[in-house]
């Protein structure tokens, strides 16, 4: 196994393959990726002393320090080989930073510590720690926080897409892991909130009601910037069930990716043969992997499914996906066009009214 430091980020390779660990920053006040959530959550709800098992680059309490957030910090980590880096890079020499050499199980059976928040970000070679991301784990980390305190759980989860484009028609509701670890924190909490960003979610558990409380400046910009994003996309628990279903069990990197690519699939398959095959040329999908599940496209075609609200959700999506592309396929987007405009599919009017948005926004250049 090696460690590897490049354009601002750190990673562990094995094998070939190369796994993300932290971001590597310095004076930024935003990464746009899930560390942001995890300090944003802190910072917001005014948390004073702050527990992090697996404190990895310390992306986290970099970006806390870069907002002025002033409390404690305590951060464990198992791996002695970045604690080696963190050491030359001179962060331990904060004040208000204490580094853990340890096992996060180990450390939370031994400690007598108290907590305001606990951020959970724990992740190995296979996946998600089994231990701390079901009930057992949550268990014993509540028993470490103070009356008010939350427990912070970071979850890689594909589904949130999902969720994000509200594809509640889907035959097959995506497997989520945020719902899971949602599911598992209602055994011990009684409110719980859920920030989705792109393929992740941050899953807060807390006994008191979950309240964002920091009166922000003209100068936090950025965190203004953070909050109107997160909480605009927040999602609630109620509208889970319809959305997405849950792993019965922690998965690990494989299940995630495989069920990632079924879902996407499952997506591809149900739109119309002609705009598909235009899709699976953009994106340059793998045929052979996709005409193993045509089962499902030719079940929706004898009728077995309400293939019509599927379709239009299937287009939805591609329109959303189209909107944040910056080279966003005007010959694709104006196919769909043609496509809906003769068609009779639910909420047409609206779908017609974002195709055209996309083409006028992005206009063809001469």
């Amino acid at each position: 196994m090696n460690w590897v430091a490049e354009n601002g980020y750190l990673y562990r390779e094995t094998e070939g393959n190369r796994a993300l660990v932290s971001r590597l920053i310095k004076d930024e006040v935003v990464t746009n990726q899930y560390w942001d959530y995890l300090a944003w959550a802190v910072y917001m709800t005014e948390k004073k002393k702050v527990l992090m098992l697996g404190f990895g680059a310390g992306t986290v309490f970099r970006l806390l320090m870069n907002w002025g957030w002033e409390g404690t910090f305590h951060g464990v980590e198992n791996n002695s080989t970045i604690i080696d880096w963190l050491k030359d890079d001179g962060i331990l020499d904060v004040p208000n930073l204490t580094l853990i050499e340890a096992h996060a199980e180990n450390f939370i059976e031994n400690t007598n510590e108290k907590y305001d928040a606990i951020i959970i970000d724990l992740y190995d070679d296979i996946g998600p720690n089994k231990h701390f991301y079901s009930s057992d784990g949550m268990k014993l980390l509540k028993g470490l926080l103070h009356e008010k305190g939350q427990l912070f759980f970071h979850c890689i989860d594909p589904a949130v897409k999902y969720m994000l484009f509200n594809l509640t028609s889907s035959n097959e509701k995506p497997l989520s892991f945020s719902y899971y670890t949602y599911q598992e924190l209602t055994v011990h909490f009684k409110h719980l909130r859920l920030f989705p960003l792109a393929t992740s979610c941050l899953v807060i558990g807390a006994e008191k009601e979950i309240a964002l409380s920091k009166h922000l400046t003209n100068s936090d910009t950025h965190l203004e910037r953070l909050t109107e994003m997160f909480v605009r996309g927040e999602i609630e628990a109620s509208l889970l069930s319809a959305l997405v279903t849950a792993y019965r069990s922690v998965p690990n990197y494989d299940q995630l990716n495989e069920n990632d690519w079924n879902d996407f699939v499952s997506v591809i398959l149900s739109i119309p043969i002609n705009v598909r095959n235009r899709i699976i040329q953009y994106f340059q999908i793998d045929l052979s992997k996709i005409e193993k599940r045509k089962q499902f496209y030719f079940l929706s075609q004898n009728g077995h499914l309400d293939i019509e609200e599927i379709v239009a959700t299937a287009f939805e999506t591609f329109l959303k996906l189209f909107s944040q592309l910056e080279d966003a396929p005007r010959e694709l987007i104006a196919l769909f066009l043609s496509h809906l405009k003769e068609s009779d599919l639910p909420f047409r009017d609206s779908l017609i009214l974002q195709a055209k948005a996309l083409l006028v926004k992005d206009p063809i250049k001469k």
